[in-house]
């Protein structure tokens, strides 16, 4: 798999996230009652902090993962020097991992 394939299909899984983020959003809005139990109320916030990192760190890693696959020397330069973003994709093996996966199972329903 060529590097510019590898680059689209990159921007493909990025879109899909986020519509998957957008559907999910909508979900929870719709069940958002729950969140205004007393009981619930406490543990919805530690639980909310702990997503919401989670959340940024895995959106944060794909687009460091893709800009990582773009022929753009200048991201690749700037992700080179940085030590948190070769921390974060070097560090992160079960999601590099996955998302090698992934491209290669999609690169082998369409090729």
């Amino acid at each position: 798999m060529d590097l510019q394939t590898a680059y689209y299909r990159a921007i493909a899984f990025v879109i899909l996230f986020i519509a998957t983020k957008i559907i999910l959003n909508i979900l929870g809005s719709t069940l958002n009652f729950l969140a205004e139990l007393p009981i619930l109320r406490s543990v919805n916030h530690l639980g909310g902090a702990v997503l919401g990192f989670a959340e940024i760190y895995l959106i944060l890693f794909f687009l460091l993962y893709a800009g990582s696959l773009t022929p753009v020397s200048e991201i690749q330069s700037a992700i080179d020097k940085s030590s948190l973003a070769q921390s974060m994709i070097t560090h992160t093996p079960y999601f590099s991992n996955l998302l090698k996966e992934i491209w290669v199972a999609f690169a082998g329903l369409i090729g």
